[in-house]
Order: C-alpha cells, then structure tokens, then sequence
C-alpha cells in the first residue's frame, strides 16, 4: 500500500527558497489526501509550475507509482 514518487532536481529547485528545496516537496506530499498516483504527479507539477512563477527553468519530472501486496 506504500506509493513510490521520484522526482527530478527541477522540480526540487523550482522552489523561490533554495532553503525550503528539499522539504517542499515532503511537506506537499505529507499534506496530499490522494494515495492515487497520477493524482500525486499532476498536483506536484502543477504546484512546480506555481512556485516558479510559471517560468520552467529545468526539466520537472515526477514519476509515482503505488505498491500493492498481493
């Protein structure tokens, strides 16, 4: 039940904070009501997309996939 995200450093940085870099994206994460996976991509991009003022400095790629035992 446990969901798997990656994300790239452009999506790390896209952050106006280089401070906050590496915690936005785990504070986002603890705060999301969806364990659906293209739920979780859309909104961290979306989320990248704002922070950076909609100016897309670096590649921003997030992959999510869900772990079921079976």
């Amino acid at each position: 039940g446990d969901v798997l995200v990656m994300v790239t450093d452009g999506l790390l940085d896209c952050h106006p904070d280089l401070a906050e870099k590496d915690l936005w994206v785990k504070k986002a994460l603890a705060g999301l009501k969806t364990d659906e996976p293209q739920e979780i991509v859309d909104w961290l991009l979306r989320e990248g997309s704002r922070l950076s003022g909609g100016q897309i400095r670096d590649d921003m790629t997030v992959i999510a996939a869900r772990i079921d035992v079976r």
